[in-house]
């Protein structure tokens, strides 16, 4: 922020994926503190909480656009998600409600083109390249596509409330990563 310009104090403070999705500013830019300081991103610390104005982080992308645009048609070129046909469409003995039932379809279903790396903590999805970190929350769509398949067969609308809830989809897709890790190493890698 430059000291000639006063910020505007009535513009609402807002997280950094909130300004990752609304300006397109890499993630590692606004979450990390080192990235932050060397790019100059302006910020404000409340507590141990990060928070930007949508305002200020505008005009300092404008400033910077000509680094920051290489970047983002990179990240929109590098790679499309390759979604093989459903491994398995037989989920007969499987419990559709319950997590642990719903998260057994999605790894089922995804097993070919969704893999979860422990060590890494990250999620990484089939693309026309090969193997990429899920950086787009594809596997979060994809789950909550079948947590609202289960919410469509729920019979009374506090099972489809709850099946369609972000609290039942998180607690899917944290299932789904042990899950995952228990796959074979052959089935997953598409060898």
């Amino acid at each position: 922020m430059t000291p000639d310009v006063l910020p505007d104090c009535n513009a609402p403070m807002v997280a950094a994926r909130t300004a990752h999705q609304a300006l397109r500013i890499p993630m590692q830019w606004l979450n990390n503190k080192v990235e932050r300081s060397a790019r100059g991103v302006p910020h404000y610390r409340i507590g141990h909480l990060v928070r930007f104005r949508l305002s200020e982080l505008e005009q300092w992308r404008d400033r910077h656009a000509a680094v920051i645009a290489p970047r983002l048609e990179q990240a929109d070129t590098a790679a499309v998600v390759v979604s093989p046909p459903p491994v398995a469409t037989d989920f007969t003995g499987v419990n559709w409600h319950s997590r642990e039932g719903l998260a057994e379809i999605f790894v089922r279903r995804h097993r070919n083109d969704c893999r979860y790396s422990a060590r890494l903590r990250s999620w990484f999805v089939r693309t026309d390249q090969g193997w990429r970190r899920d950086d787009t929350l594809v596997v979060f769509d994809r789950v909550r596509g079948i947590c609202r398949e289960a919410a469509d067969r729920a019979r009374t609308e506090q099972a489809r409330r709850w099946f369609a809830s972000a609290t039942t989809v998180a607690a899917v897709e944290r299932i789904a990563r042990l899950r995952a890790d228990e796959m074979p190493a052959g089935e997953g890698s598409g060898q």
